[in-house]
Parts: structure tokens; sequence; C-alpha cells
């Protein structure tokens, strides 16, 4: 796709238009800060996690993927940076120092104090499942002040198109190819924040990403040990609301994106289109908890069946995966034992579950039945026809609860 052609007008203070092929404001030097995500920066921001030794600063640094926390050298010359950088991941050291200070302590320098209180402060309208409405606010700088003195706007026009603020939209990365194939997949998707121009030629907007699953680097719930990538329970079409903060050029933005808030908790509800229920909090690394179904007490996938019980005093929400597993393990369980076959005797206290393997996928790699017995759900998911591959026999089995042993139908 190439980049849309823009239309010039004359501003007013509620609708900015501008055109393609803006020039650049500044000249940056090399070897500085790692530039972030977006596509076309020309500021720094930096976010102010707390206050350090200027030497500690100097060792933040921060890349695509990774949080924004930001070398605070001040410097006057910037530029447009046109390609994305590579992944550039913090490590644990960095991000217990990012989260351990939320405002400066009560001995810091006055300037630090004043460093501080002219910072703008960021109000995230993400919020997850339990999570205090402040968890993901946190204050910045841009630099240079250019970004401030620069006319703020309610609204901007693109190729015909109107961004406003708080408006979710695609944002095109470099080189962007499309094939026809999950191509709405290939954009970033980012809420607007504020917009602000110079003039037509020079229109930018402060953006909050959302990211796909895939993109995630080292990243936890609750305890978990952190991870990459998008985990079993991530749907198709799921994104990951952040904080994670960047000023792109408009020029970059290629339409709006139909993304809801799925709220959980509302079984009535039907998620369809694109959709973000977790949050990524870029000062820590932790992404919000979801909710948890089933008599396994693990997360859900909204791309796979979830069944609920038909009895009302019961209600209970089960996993497919879980009610096949249950009905294999019984048709197991009822072999008669071999002749030969002796009870072990178990030495010692059982093993705890590690934190990992509470949140593993549904799979069920390991149990005994894999080797015996397969299913096959019918009737709408109230019956389930198990073949006893030794034998080749079948047998049909009405499928219960979980919880409360009712007939699923």
């Amino acid at each position: 796709m190439t980049p849309n052609n823009l239309r010039s007008a004359s501003p007013t203070r509620s609708n900015y238009q501008s055109r393609a092929q803006p020039t650049p404001l500044f000249t940056r030097r090399s070897k500085l800060s790692t530039p972030s995500r977006g596509t076309l920066n020309w500021a720094i921001l930096k976010i102010l996690p707390g206050f350090c030794s200027k030497r500690r600063r100097d060792q933040l640094r921060v890349g695509k993927h990774c949080s924004p926390i930001f070398n605070t050298s001040v410097t006057s010359q910037f530029s447009f940076i046109q390609q994305s950088t590579e992944p550039h991941p913090l490590t644990a050291l960095d991000r217990n120092y990012a989260a351990k200070q939320s405002k400066p302590m009560a001995k810091s320098s006055k300037q630090a104090q004043k460093l501080w209180d002219d910072a703008q402060k960021h109000e995230s309208r993400f919020h997850g499942k339990d999570q205090n409405k402040d968890a993901l606010n946190l204050r910045y700088i841009v630099e240079p002040a250019t970004w401030t003195e620069m006319q703020s706007y309610m609204k901007c026009t693109v190729d015909s198109v109107d961004y406003r603020k708080n408006d979710l939209v695609y944002v095109r990365p470099p080189d962007l190819k499309l094939d026809g194939n999950d191509d709405e997949r290939k954009f970033w998707v980012a809420q607007i924040l504020e917009i602000r121009a110079k003039d037509s030629r020079h229109v930018y907007a402060l953006v909050a990403w959302l990211y796909w699953p895939d993109e995630l680097v080292n990243v936890r719930v609750g305890t978990e040990t952190p991870k990459s990538g998008r985990r079993w329970y991530h749907g198709k079409h799921e994104l990951v609301a952040s904080n994670h903060l960047d000023i792109e050029d408009v020029t970059s933005m290629a339409g709006h994106a139909p993304v809801a808030q799925w709220l959980e908790e509302d079984d009535d509800k039907i998620q369809e289109g694109l959709y973000w229920r977790q949050t990524y909090d870029i000062m820590t690394g932790k992404l919000s908890s979801i909710r948890k179904h089933c008599t396994c007490n693990k997360y859900y996938n909204p791309d796979v069946v979830l069944v609920a019980c038909p009895n009302g005093d019961c209600q209970v929400w089960m996993h497919e995966e879980c009610i096949v597993h249950d009905a294999l393990t019984k048709a197991h369980n009822s072999l008669p034992a071999k002749p030969d076959e002796k009870k072990k005797k178990r030495k010692g206290t059982a093993k705890r579950l590690k934190v990992d393997q509470l949140s593993r996928d549904l799979s069920f790699h390991d149990a005994a039945y894999r080797n015996r017995f397969t299913g096959k759900i019918l009737d709408k998911g109230n019956k389930i026809r198990i073949t006893d591959l030794s034998t080749k026999k079948s047998s049909t089995v009405v499928l219960c609860c979980l919880k409360c042993s009712t007939a699923l139908g």
C-alpha cells in the first residue's frame, strides 16, 4: 500500500488537514536514543518512572516492542526515523527499577521535582479486569519543547478520512506488503491521544499502542515466568492495550480500527471483530488478569467452544476440551486392571505444581488415554463417541457437567 495522499486547507482549531511528504523540523545526531516502535519519530518521548543518577538513566534504553524508558541526555537535534528498530528488551533489573518510584522521593533535588511537576500526565483510558483506574497512568516529557508549543487540534483529515482524539486507528509499518491474507494483522493499532501541528506539512499525533499478542516481549501475568509472544488463550482477533506512548506523523495512519473492549463478565454478549480484554503495563512488564472459567480454573480462548451447564443452580462455563478429557479419562479408568499390574508405592510428599503449569494450554498431551481412546463430539455437544483404538469398538456417552454432573442436553 502506498502512503495516502493528503489535502491541505486553512487550519482551524477543531479541524486540521495535512499534505504528504512533510519536511523535517529537526535533524538528529547518530547513536542517540534508540527509536521506539513508531515510523516517523522526530522527538524523544521520555517516561518518568522516578528519579535516579544520570549514570543509571543513561543505562535505560528502548526499542521496538519494549518499554519506552528513554535516555534522558538532552540534545536539541532530531530527525525523522524512516525505519522501525529491532527489539531491544529491557532487563529485569531495569523493569524493577522503573517500577520502584512513581513520583520523586522526598529528598529529590528541586530540579528533579520541577521536572516531575512540568511533565505531562497520561491518564489511560484502558482498564483491565480488577485493575485500578490509574494502573496505566504515567508522566512523560516530549523533547524538544516544540511539541507543546504546537497548536492542539480536535481533529485532522487524511485522504478524506477524519481522525479525532480517542479514535482507534491502523498505523502503517515501514515496508508494508499486503497479499490479501490477514492483511489487518500486518498493520499496527493505536489510540490517538493528542493531535498537534505546526503547519499543514507538520501534523503529528500522540498515540498509545495496542499490541498484537505475537509482538509481546518478556511479559507476565501475576507471578508467572516472563515470556514472549502469543499465549494459548489469545484469540485470532485479539489485541492487548498498553500505556506505550509514541508520536506518529498522521501520514502513517491507514484508517479507523474497529476495536472494542470485551467485558468477559457479560455472558450474554457475543464478541465479534477486533477486541481487547487485557492490558500491558510497559513500566512493570505485567499483563492484567482476565476471567477464569471451568473446573480447571483456566482462561478462555474465544476461538474455541465454551459450554454452559444447563442447571440453573450451577451455570458453570466449561472448556469443551475439559469435558472431552473427563469422558476419555473415565473410559480409560473403567478398563480392567492387568493381572500382573501391581500398585507402586510412592515415597515422599507430592510435588507442587509450578506456576507456569497453572497457565498451560488445554491440550492434555500427557493424558493416560491418548494412545488408547479418541473422542468425537455429537448432537450439538451433548454426547461423545468414544473409540477404543485397540479393539476398534465405539460407544456413545452422554456428556455431563464437570461440577454438578447434570447431563448437557
